[in-house]
């Protein structure tokens, strides 16, 4: 019953399926999500946000069809008329148990956000692509995916592509774990973090985000461990109070709301473990880890490789009250 063809939709690249996939997501919600709606192989166009009201007993799983990585089956895309601030949107009514599995979402650089999901627990997002969403958090508040207000949400081999932001989890998202992503040539940051706790991120790829690859702002307990950057930073990341630098690194963790005003909670408990850093080939990173007002900063087996053979380590220094930078010597 939750073939969203059985609703009208075409899934033909050009036909506006938005009311038979809103139609698809309302029958499930009134059997209590007692089955999934599911997406066979086809493009579905959609032109205003598909969006999930209100609590409900159950969980809903939104599939599409699987297929092996890099191979695009179903493709949920912002039509000419676009689809408003974001494609599917939840109503910040606590919801708990949600899978989203085996879709790509593109924004067709007319959407702002793809997933705006708000109030969510135990949240899982397996096998998905996201790309050409044009949101950024300093300008929209959103980024490709936004997460507020939930527990428990992983992100299991997922691909972030050509957006702005890619990834932004908001105040009070706790416990989240991204396991084996990527998230590479997006003209802003990879992933965002603002006073979330409990971050995991394992195996996963930053490569060739222009402003950063991971931005933690008054974050704690986070540990990133076993990844890949290359190429981050190049145009750097530009704050926009007070001395309104812009510092280039792959990662930066910022225990301050801005540069020049002191959070009552620094960052926390930022671990960086077992990683592979690629600086771009001019080298002009200011650091490989940034870190600005950072309490309980551990690293280790982190191995830094230059465009030239040099002495790959790293050295914490202070450089004026409150900032902290880790970075590899020359």
């Amino acid at each position: 019953p939750g073939n969203v063809r059985r609703y009208g939709a075409q899934g033909n690249g050009s036909s506006d399926d938005t009311a038979a996939l809103q139609a698809g997501f309302n029958a499930a919600q009134a059997a209590n999500f007692s089955f999934p709606v599911y997406l066979p192989t086809g493009d579905y166009v959609i032109n205003s946000p598909l969006r999930i009201r209100g609590e409900a007993p159950k969980s809903l799983v939104l599939v599409g069809e699987g297929g092996a990585f890099g191979i695009r089956n179903t493709t949920i895309t912002a039509g000419n008329r676009g689809s408003g601030d974001a494609m599917i949107q939840s109503d910040g009514k606590r919801k708990n148990g949600w899978t989203i599995a085996d879709i790509w979402f593109d924004g067709g650089t007319r959407a702002k956000c793809l997933l705006d999901l708000r109030e969510l627990n135990y949240l899982t997002l397996r096998g998905c692509r996201f790309a050409s969403a044009i949101g950024t958090v300093d300008r929209h508040g959103l980024a490709a995916v936004t997460l507020n207000n939930g527990w428990v949400t992983r992100f299991e081999n997922c691909v972030f592509a050509g957006c702005w932001d890619a990834l932004y989890c908001g105040v009070s998202t706790n416990n989240l774990n991204l396991w084996g992503c990527s998230f590479a040539g997006n003209k802003g940051i990879g992933f965002r973090g603002r006073g979330c706790q409990s971050v995991n991120i394992a195996g996963s790829v930053f490569e060739d985000n222009e402003q950063t690859g991971i931005l933690l702002d008054i974050c704690r307990s986070v540990w990133i461990n076993g990844k890949y950057f290359e190429m981050n930073g190049e145009k750097g990341y530009a704050y926009q109070k007070g001395d309104k630098r812009t510092i280039r690194a792959d990662i930066i963790a910022n225990g301050w709301v801005s540069p020049e005003i002191r959070s009552k909670d620094p960052c926390k408990g930022i671990g960086v473990f077992g990683n592979f850093f690629f600086p771009p080939k001019d080298g002009a990173l200011d650091s490989s880890i940034y870190l600005i007002a950072v309490d309980g900063f551990t690293e280790g087996e982190n191995e830094v490789h230059r465009p030239y053979p040099q002495p790959a380590a790293f050295v914490k220094t202070k450089n004026q009250p409150g900032v902290y930078m880790a970075r590899e010597l020359s």
